[in-house]
């Protein structure tokens, strides 16, 4: 093979190796647009009202259009949660709170320890 002929397929090889690359790329930004449609149209289903996590979960798991909207119609929306006031507790440390007199009750924490703490014991021994 003389050096023209090498030179002639190289530029051959290389020609076809553009052409692919050229069709790959149309390709991906095919898919990506398609990808980018159908989340869209999920999030854009009147039925992904107030249920907009679900729906971008269905759009990230690969659902298509018309499995989402019948996903997202069967399921309860979400609470608003700008409407709620949530009261927040501090975490428990070591059982903290736990041994308060219940709401309602006239006797003090000594007495009701005292009676919790005798009715334990004596269950206890029972068993035995």
């Amino acid at each position: 093979m003389t050096d023209k002929e090498r030179a002639d397929q190289l530029a051959a090889e290389n020609a076809k190796l553009k052409a692919d690359l050229a069709s790959s790329t149309d390709a991906v930004g095919t898919a990506v647009k398609a990808d980018r449609d159908r989340r869209t149209a999920i999030m854009a289903l009147e039925e992904a009202k107030g249920r907009e996590p679900l729906a971008e979960h269905l759009f990230d798991t690969g659902s298509t259009v018309e499995q989402a909207k019948a996903t997202l119609a069967v399921s309860p929306k979400a609470a608003a949660a700008e409407d709620e006031e949530v009261e927040f507790q501090p975490h428990r440390m070591n059982a903290q709170g736990l041994n308060r007199t219940p709401a309602g009750s006239k006797s003090n924490d000594k007495q009701t320890a005292k009676a919790v703490l005798t009715a334990s014991v004596d269950r206890f021994n029972k068993r035995r």
